[in-house]
């Protein structure tokens, strides 16, 4: 004989077994948000005077950090937080923090990893990839780039979005900032002239479970 579990209805939300409770819902789930003119002329020039403060390293890929340029090449600077960057942190903080209350709801805990502006010349690209992984790239969950090139400054170097079989363009306006889930694929294309410079950062947060 079957025996009969006790009705979930007698328990209180706190004892219901799992299948019971219902799902969260995200109606305003975005696979990629951009805010345009997020940041001014004066803004960038402030964040490139900053980035100056910074040595310049060859960019590297994955958790070991590790040179290829089949993979990315390009030129950063890792900005940390001090007097002179502090602003960019916290207005970084409230674009993606108002970002992820409206369309996520990520649990966050913040720019843990610093900022790195990257500068792409004649030839460098990022091909496709994913922010989030395994090891320290696990805790990431949102992504953040802002534009500091004029477009008519370089060609080619799209930030490209792959979602399926669809591939989609971000916008390429100046100052413009563009959040996404560190767990989208994406990629640089190569820059063919002139040289494309962005402010790339993660936010992290508690694995996911």
């Amino acid at each position: 004989m079957t025996e009969l579990l006790e009705p979930t209805l007698s328990r209180t939300p706190q004892e219901r077994a799992l299948y019971t409770l219902p799902p969260p819902r995200l109606p305003q789930y975005a696979d990629v948000c951009w805010f345009e003119e997020a940041f001014s002329r004066e803004d960038v020039a402030r964040i490139r005077e900053v980035a100056e403060l910074f040595p310049p390293e060859t960019a590297t890929v994955g958790n070991a950090r590790e040179i290829d340029a089949g993979i990315r090449t390009s030129v950063v600077r890792w900005v940390s937080p001090t007097t002179d960057s502090v602003w960019l942190f916290d207005r970084l903080a409230q674009l993606v923090g108002g970002c992820n209350q409206s369309r996520y709801g990520f649990d966050l805990w913040g720019l843990n990893e610093g900022l790195q502006v990257a500068e792409y010349g004649p030839g460098g690209f990022f091909s496709w990839h994913k922010d989030h992984g395994r090891d320290a790239h696990s805790i990431r969950k949102l992504s953040v780039t802002i534009q500091l090139s004029d477009p008519g400054d370089y060609e080619g170097g799209d930030m490209e979005f792959l979602f399926g079989p669809d591939v989609t363009t971000a916008p390429r306006g100046f100052g413009t900032a563009i959040v996404f889930p560190s767990y989208v694929m994406h990629r640089v294309t190569p820059v063919t002239r002139g040289v494309r410079r962005s402010v790339v950062a993660w936010v992290s947060g508690p694995p996911y479970r």
